[in-house]
C-alpha cells in the first residue's frame, strides 16, 4: 500500500490559525502569509525583529523565541483547536492517492462520509485477466511468516484469475465476471479529507485494535503531514492518551477483556498491558503475550508516532 499527496490547502497550519484569529479577534484579519512570515527562521533573527520595515500586527508577537497569537503560544493554541472538534478545522483540506489498497480497505474507508469524498478506480472496466500473475492483491502480514499458508493463498488467487478468464472466454461480460474477484484484490483512488475528518481518522484508526490496513495508511499520512508542517505532530496521539501522550483509558476495554480471557484470539495492546495490567499480568492467558506486545510495540507505536509526544510511552 502506498500513499501520496495529490493536493492540499496551502500553508495549512497558518490557514487554520488565521481562521481562528478572524473568528476570535476584533483586529484586522491575520492572513496566513503573515503568519508564515513570522514562523520563518529569517523572521526570527534579531536583524528582522529590530527592522523598521517589519510587518506588525496587534495579535502577533514573539516572546522568548516563541510565536504568540493573541497572547498564546501557537503550539498551545493548536492543541486546543485540534482537541476541540470545532468546524474551524474544516478550513484545511487534503487529497491523497491511495495505491495498491485492498477492496476491504475501501469498504471500511467509505463508512464515514462526513468531511470526506472519494473518487475510486472503477472495477467495471478494469482488466483482471492477470491480477494474480501481477500480484495485484493484498497479502496479510501473518502469511509472510507461514510459507505453507502463503503458497496456498497465492494458489487460490491464481485459481480465481483462471476462473475469471474462463468466464470471459465463454462470453460472460467482464462487468459480471468480476463478481468472483477476491475481497483482497487491490485498487487505487483519491481520498479527500478536511482536517477535522482526518484528525478523527488518525486518532481512531491508528489504535492497536484497528485493521492492519489502517495502520500502514495512517503511518504514511502522518509522514506526509509532518513534511507539510512539523506541528501536525500534535494530532498524532493514540485514542487512549491525552495530547501529551499520557494514558487516560482504553476506549475498547471490553475487547481487551475478551483477549485476556481468550474469547478473542487477537493480541493484547501493549499500552493496555502496561497501563491496566501492571499488577495482574497473571490474568493473561499466555505469559508470552507480554513479550510479544513489547516486540510489536517497537514496530507499531514507535514507527507510527515516531518523534511525537506519545512515542514516550515506553514499555519498561
Amino acid at each position: 500500500m502506498y500513499v501520496q499527496l495529490v493536493s492540499a490547502t496551502r500553508s495549512p497550519i497558518s490557514t487554520l490559525l488565521s481562521a481562528w484569529q478572524i473568528s476570535r479577534s476584533k483586529h484586522s484579519p491575520l492572513l496566513p502569509a503573515y503568519i508564515d512570515l513570522y514562523r520563518s527562521s529569517v523572521v526570527r533573527s534579531e536583524e528582522f525583529l529590530n527592522s523598521e520595515h517589519k510587518f506588525t500586527h496587534p495579535d502577533l508577537s514573539i516572546v522568548d523565541g516563541k510565536l504568540l497569537i493573541m497572547g498564546q503560544p501557537i503550539e498551545e493554541l493548536l492543541n486546543q483547536i485540534f482537541n476541540s472538534n470545532l468546524p474551524v478545522t474544516e478550513t484545511v483540506q487534503f487529497t491523497f492517492c491511495f495505491e495498491d489498497v485492498p477492496v476491504a480497505f475501501r469498504e471500511q474507508a467509505v463508512r464515514s462520509t462526513q468531511g470526506t469524498s472519494f473518487w475510486l478506480q472503477t472495477s467495471r472496466i478494469t482488466d483482471f485477466s492477470e491480477f494474480a500473475t501481477k500480484g495485484e492483491y493484498y497479502i496479510p502480514p501473518e502469511l509472510m511468516s507461514n510459507p505453507q499458508a502463503l503458497a496456498k493463498y497465492r494458489e487460490s488467487m491464481k485459481r480465481i484469475q483462471d476462473m475469471y478468464n474462463e468466464l470471459v472466454a465463454m462470453g460472460v461480460n467482464t462487468d459480471h465476471a468480476r463478481a468472483i474477484m477476491p475481497y483482497y484484490r487491490t485498487e487505487r483512488g483519491n481520498y479527500t479529507y478536511n482536517l477535522r475528518a482526518l484528525i478523527a481518522i488518525i486518532r481512531q484508526r491508528s489504535c492497536w485494535i484497528a485493521s492492519s490496513f489502517w495502520t500502514d495508511i495512517v503511518a504514511q499520512i502522518m509522514k506526509i503531514l509532518l513534511a507539510e508542517d512539523p506541528l501536525f505532530a500534535l494530532i498524532s496521539t493514540p485514542p487512549c492518551c491525552d495530547s501529551k501522550g499520557k494514558y487516560k483509558a482504553c476506549p475498547y476495554s471490553v475487547d481487551m477483556d475478551k483477549r485476556i480471557k481468550g474469547t478473542d484470539p487477537l493480541e493484547l495492546c501493549p499500552i493496555y498491558v502496561k497501563s491496566e495490567l501492571a499488577t495482574t499480568m497473571s490474568a493473561i492467558r499466555d505469559k508470552s503475550a507480554a513479550e510479544i506486545s513489547r516486540q510489536r510495540y517497537e514496530q507499531f507505536y514507535k514507527n507510527l508516532w515516531a518523534g511525537v509526544a506519545s512515542s514516550e510511552l515506553v514499555l519498561e
